[in-house]
């Protein structure tokens, strides 16, 4: 199987804007659901895991229930991590 791991986990500071870049809409749509949505519709992705700033874990959880939500790390390269550790055992290829 492969899974995609989108990692959202900022916090939008160098964006300058209370919400982050990731959430901001374009056209009524959030940002990270065009990959989001991209991924789902992929016939060889099994799964996709969303890291997220754990300020926003529930507002990710919530707009994207098919999605699989962890927590993301200081750093962009822990939050990576966190987001290949939670793939499925079944996982051959992963893409970040």
């Amino acid at each position: 199987m492969n899974s995609a791991v989108i990692v959202a986990g900022g916090s939008g500071v160098r964006f300058d804007n209370a919400i982050p870049k990731q959430f901001t809409k374009i056209n009524d749509q959030e940002i990270l659901s065009f990959s989001v949505s991209t991924f789902l519709k992929h016939p060889k992705i099994g799964e996709v895991i969303i890291v997220s700033h754990t300020d926003w874990m529930n507002h990710v959880a919530s707009q994207y229930p098919e999605c699989h939500v962890v927590a993301g790390g200081k750093r962009r390269q822990d939050s990576s991590l966190n987001g290949v550790n939670a793939t499925s055992a079944e996982t051959i290829n992963v893409l970040i």
